[in-house]
């Protein structure tokens, strides 16, 4: 594809990636509500503490532990979403060093392909931009 198709593309990933990752930013603050509702909820079981023992030791265990929960959720969305930004990060460097280093890029290469990690890896784009190196002095 032409450079201009190539920075339309690229652009259009770009956009892509901006979208996609404030996805996990909700997630991620969805959950952080959750773990001070539930903090809200310890600090009044332990205000009601001395009412009925038994039940509030009971009650106050399972809201730790759904904090826990919680914190270790948080913990594994915030994971995913740096992991996420910088696969994405990789692959738009990528595209951008060839297509501004060539003003092209490979027919091979489309929107559906760069934006699907699981199909597509990070590894198998750069591969395929180094085979896709134009060859000096060849006619394209």
């Amino acid at each position: 594809m032409d450079d201009t198709e190539a920075k339309f593309l690229i652009d259009q990933f770009n956009k892509y990636v901006s979208w996609k990752t404030r996805h996990g930013e909700l997630e991620l603050v969805a959950s952080a509500v959750a773990i001070a509702t539930t903090g809200l909820g310890l600090s009044v079981a332990a205000f009601f503490w001395r009412l009925v023992d038994i039940v509030m030791t009971a009650l106050t265990g399972a809201m730790l532990l759904a904090v826990l929960a919680l914190l270790v959720l948080v913990w594994r969305l915030s994971s995913r979403i740096d992991k996420t930004y910088k696969d994405y990060e990789k692959r738009l460097t990528a595209l951008e060093d060839y297509r501004s280093n060539y003003k092209s890029l490979p027919d091979a290469i489309t929107f559906g392909r760069i934006i699907n990690p699981k199909e597509f890896k990070t590894k198998d784009l750069e591969k395929l931009l180094k085979e896709s190196v134009p060859i000096p002095g060849a006619q394209t």
